[in-house]
């Protein structure tokens, strides 16, 4: 088990990704909505990770949760880069 690897990770990424997040708000690049959407999304990945630490992380648990870091991590960008309609 990758105890200490996968949460950490995990935490760094969801940190960063909240980061994001508010600086997408902030610039006008999210609306309220979406912010929040990706906040409550992020607040679901970290208790899972919690969870999951709990009693040590498996290679599937930690994969999991990385695959859901990354689905969150794109998701922003993409909602942040795209072309806004007048």
């Amino acid at each position: 088990m990758d105890r200490q690897h996968g949460p950490s990770t995990v935490g760094h990424d969801l940190r960063e990704t909240r980061e994001r997040i508010s600086n997408g708000r902030d610039s006008g690049q999210l609306s309220k909505r979406e912010a929040r959407a990706l906040r409550r999304e992020a607040a679901q990945i970290s208790t899972l990770a919690d969870r999951y630490a709990r009693d040590g992380l498996s290679d599937p648990e930690r994969r999991e949760l990385e695959m859901r870091a990354q689905v969150l991590r794109d998701l922003t960008a993409a909602q942040r880069l795209r072309t806004k309609a007048p």
